[in-house]
């Protein structure tokens, strides 16, 4: 996979308060309104909608199975059941996993990729929407 968070996006966040944000108690929980995928040709989209603006932490893992893995807290209300493992059956996004530690109040989603593929992942936000969207598109051909 090509680079998850461009350059530029470090710039972004720290205009937003977002990524490596400080956590503080005071801070109000999260709540994920709505989760959902969208599959296009050349894209495949995960749409987050939230109760309030949030940046989650967004890593990967490459190899043979590689993952992007989205790390938010402190989330309250998941519908973990709904969510805990769904086919997205896309070119680039094989299938999402989540866990939900309630007593940690961390959500973690995590991205089965197609390993033989290359691809780029773009996050993006929508402030006023409270909705965060991750893009994955085609990357560089793998040498």
């Amino acid at each position: 996979m090509s680079g998850g968070i461009p350059p530029g996006e470090a710039a972004e966040r720290a205009k937003t308060g977002g990524g490596a944000q400080t956590r503080t108690s005071a801070e109000k929980p999260l709540t994920i309104k709505e989760l959902s995928f969208h599959i296009e040709e050349a894209k495949e989209d995960l749409m987050l909608t939230m109760n309030r603006f949030y940046i989650p932490e967004i890593s990967r893992i490459e190899g043979d199975n590689p993952r992007v893995v989205l790390d938010l807290h402190p989330v309250v209300i998941f519908l973990q059941k709904d969510y805990s493992k769904i086919a997205v059956n896309g070119q680039y996004i094989k299938q999402m996993r989540s866990y939900h530690d309630r007593k940690a109040k961390k959500l973690r989603i995590v991205l089965d990729m197609n390993g033989s593929l290359n691809y780029f992942a773009q996050p993006s936000f929508i402030k006023s929407k409270n909705l965060f969207l991750l893009e994955i598109t085609e990357g560089a051909s793998k040498k």
